[in-house]
């Protein structure tokens, strides 16, 4: 009897996987168009490679690779698995950095309205992004290879779920700083709300900057959860709920980073209108004036590229 039931447990145990493995794979697939999206835009329309639009290519970029990774499902070779590992945790961690950084951004412009991130230096600043957002995903990816914590992770390839020193590198390589980004990212909408609620016109660019850290929330909250709970027990409907919203996040930044008011103008319109990117303090600074020079602009047209 007690070798009956552990064959059903184990054949249920199997089949939940390969429901996780699935689901991954599918939205996955949503995400991996929608950062392709992302890509090809950047390549198409030269005029949109404005600072601000380079972070959005860095997010496609990262999400793209991740969204690659995840579709691999659960591979059988260990030298497969061991690259999904090491693809999935350097470029999640990566697209969530990339993600930080618009906000940074608006941080800095517009509300310490810091010199360095102005029209005229911003692009200075490119290589210290590049050392941060590509430099911590290596360091972090390395880690969990030194104790070899890399292996099955419940459908798919990634920091396991066996030892104490696994569920460690878990928090310290993803979830702790997941989190960090989703408060910050909530603090700047807050700071910019605060600034900009009187202002005129300002209500789109308000809903906008809320869906910065409502992604990653929407996104990582059940997973998160699941992580919890699966240091006790294993939940597979969980896991798939988990998997289903947390592979979409690809999906998610193109809709919020990359379908923006210049790009839907030249697809839906095909307008060559011009594009670029006035940092906040120096556009507020100069009294709500477009790049173009016109006195009329609103709120949402400077910020039409993030």
């Amino acid at each position: 009897f007690k070798l009956i039931l552990l064959r059903n447990l184990s054949h249920a145990n199997k089949m939940s996987e390969s429901a996780v493995t699935t689901a991954n794979r599918l939205v996955s697939s949503l995400s991996l168009l929608g950062s392709l999206f992302i890509i090809v835009c950047w390549i198409r329309f030269k005029d949109l490679r404005s600072f601000a639009f380079n972070l959005v290519l860095m997010i496609g970029i990262s999400d793209f690779f991740n969204s690659f990774g995840n579709i691999l499902g659960e591979p059988a070779s260990s030298g497969l698995c061991l690259f999904q590992a090491l693809v999935t945790s350097y470029f999640g961690l990566a697209s969530l950095l990339w993600s930080s950084s618009v906000s940074f951004t608006l941080f800095m412009a517009f509300i310490k309205e810091d010199e360095r991130f102005n029209t005229r230096n911003i692009n200075l600043m490119k290589s210290k992004y590049n050392m941060v957002c590509w430099g911590i995903p290596a360091i972090t990816t390395v880690l969990p290879a030194l104790s070899r914590s890399y292996g099955d992770a419940y459908g798919m390839c990634w920091i396991k779920n066996e030892t104490k020193t696994d569920n460690f590198w878990r928090i310290v390589c993803f979830y702790a700083p997941l989190w960090v980004i989703v408060i910050f990212n909530a603090f700047v909408f807050r700071k910019v709300y605060n600034k900009m609620k009187y202002m005129p016109q300002a209500e789109g660019l308000i809903n906008k900057l809320f869906l910065y850290p409502a992604v990653l929330v929407l996104c990582w909250s059940i997973d998160t959860v699941y992580t919890i709970v699966e240091v006790f027990e294993d939940v597979s409907w969980l896991a798939v709920i988990a998997v289903l919203f947390s592979s979409l996040e690809g999906f998610f930044n193109a809709l919020v980073y990359g379908y923006t008011k210049e790009i839907k103008e030249r697809l839906c319109c095909n307008q060559g209108l011009e594009a670029g990117f006035d940092e906040p303090a120096a556009s507020y600074q100069q009294g709500f004036v477009e790049r173009s020079g016109d006195e009329n602009a609103t709120i949402d047209d400077q910020y039409s590229d993030i």
